[in-house]
């Protein structure tokens, strides 16, 4: 007996007797749980703003939260907005960070 190629539903034959029983509900059964499985991940798309596998991950390691990530993200843009365009005096640069990468992010101001 041949099967369909995703779900492995099986397909009857020219010659085969139906067997709605088995063969049949059997089917039925992998095509329930598959529409279920989309409809489930359909309303968490639409309901919870789920994050695609490993983004949420990603961002719990770097901390990003509902919470903060409008400042981090006004802040990364500030901050990319600004560079190579400041004239940094030297107070400027006595509270300035260096980020691993090198680059100098400009420390608060009294």
């Amino acid at each position: 007996m041949a099967e369909t190629t995703n779900y492995k539903l099986e397909k009857y034959d020219a010659g085969s007797s139906a067997n709605l029983l088995d063969q049949y509900n059997a089917s039925m059964d992998k095509v329930d749980n598959a529409l279920k499985q989309i409809n489930t991940k359909a309303d968490q798309a639409l309901n919870k703003n789920t994050l695609p596998d490993g983004l949420e991950a990603f961002c719990t390691a770097l901390g990003i939260s509902s919470s903060n990530a409008a400042t981090l993200g006004a802040t990364l843009n500030h901050i990319l907005n600004k560079i190579g365009t400041e004239t940094f005096t030297v107070t400027d640069l006595a509270n300035a960070k260096k980020t691993a990468e090198g680059f100098i992010i400009p420390g608060a101001t009294a």
